[in-house]
């Protein structure tokens, strides 16, 4: 194990705090790469040198035997996985710090230890990531493999991506607690979906993408998280579930598809979460530009009836198309009576000339209805 000079003379300052005692750090060549005393970084130092290469169990150099370079202290090696990372030594007589000695040098190899792990952890993070990244938007497939294999995960499972866009308010969005709430969010899913080795979050700018194992118990339960995230921090999250796929082809479909319903769910009032469907025709009107769905809307409604008149239109007509007709299911659902729903659907076809009780009309009312539903 190569120590960081850096991370070490973190770990010397802290103990050497501590204890109130110069403490330092050698490298496994038994130069000092980390010193309470800055002056001797880089030196030899003889009393490390001498523990590695006749692999002593500790080295204590009395006031007699110290000089210019090597001063009196106690030397401990430090073992890390059984093998041998470097030398720690505390300063001063071996009769004040002979018992504290095996104290730090047990204190030292924890401690890197952590740093170790962390280490670990942010490269395997980094990997996961430059991996998700080479998966959705890379062209080297020899880079993709070689980090599939490191990292255990199979890249011809059924995935499914699901696409999260986070919006806050403008002066929340430009200070430091949208960077904050988002890298907070993205723990949060990391934790919650990442503990499937096979699950990857992968975080762009404003975006979470998921990639979540098609049949996966994570599959049912993000449609309640993220909800849960919304209301958590107090933000926007305009989501979009992709078609399931396999392999690298595949997940660049579930994405494109993620990203065309996130999209849609952004232009949709009051629905936050979309499913991709292709048979869904609110994906080919959200394509069509502002301008022309405006057009559209007033040459069906007019420009005479009221926002609140337009707005009952398009109540009573959702419920009508969605009981496919029934006039009794539509009145039951509207609490009306029949007739005032006759009276209703004769008025529509007044003010728009379609008549929603012929199926040949009705169809141009029902694209008004869903056009409705978007934000410009």
């Amino acid at each position: 194990m190569v120590l960081s000079a850096k991370q070490m003379q973190s770990i010397a300052d802290e103990i050497g705090e501590t204890i109130n005692r110069n403490v330092n750090i050698m490298n496994e060549e038994g130069y000092i790469i980390a010193s309470t005393d800055v002056s001797r970084i880089g030196m030899l130092h003889k009393g490390a040198k001498k523990i590695i290469e006749e692999k002593l169990d500790v080295e204590i150099i009395s006031r007699e035997d110290s000089d210019l370079e090597t001063r009196a202290g106690v030397n401990y090696p430090l073992m890390v996985n059984g093998q041998l990372a470097g030398v720690v030594g505390i300063t001063g007589d071996y009769e004040e710090i002979g018992t504290l000695g095996k104290v730090i040098r047990k204190m030292t190899e924890i401690l890197i230890m952590d740093r170790y792990r962390n280490n670990q952890k942010r490269i395997r993070e980094n990997l996961r990531k430059n991996m998700a990244i080479e998966w959705l938007f890379g062209k080297d497939g020899e880079s993709l493999k070689s980090s599939a294999s490191i990292l255990g995960i199979d890249v011809q499972l059924k995935r499914r991506i699901v696409v999260a866009e986070m919006l806050l308010p403008l002066e929340e969005k430009e200070g430091m607690e949208f960077q904050e709430q988002h890298e907070e969010m993205d723990r949060l899913l990391r934790q919650k979906f990442e503990d499937d080795s096979q699950q990857l979050v992968l975080s762009m700018g404003n975006r979470e993408i998921l990639f979540l194992k098609e049949g996966s118990s994570s599959l049912c339960e993000a449609p309640n998280y993220i909800p849960q995230l919304e209301k958590r921090f107090s933000c926007k999250l305009y989501t979009g579930i992709g078609i399931a796929g396999e392999g690298k082809e595949g997940l660049i479909r579930s994405y494109k598809t993620a990203e065309a319903a996130c999209t849609l769910a952004k232009q949709l009032k009051g629905e936050h979460m979309i499913a991709y469907d292709d048979s869904d025709l609110r994906f080919l009107l959200g394509s069509i530009p502002g301008e022309k769905r405006k057009n559209y809307l007033e040459k069906i409604w007019g420009k005479a009836i009221n926002y609140e008149e337009r707005k009952e239109i398009v109540r009573c007509l959702k419920s009508y198309i969605r009981n496919e007709g029934s006039l009794t299911k539509t009145a039951e659902e509207l609490y009306i009576h029949k007739n005032t729903l006759q009276y209703r659907l004769s008025k529509i076809k007044n003010i728009t000339g379609y008549d929603p009780r012929k199926v040949n009309e009705v169809i141009y009312l029902n694209i008004a209805v869903l056009l409705e539903e978007l934000t410009d």
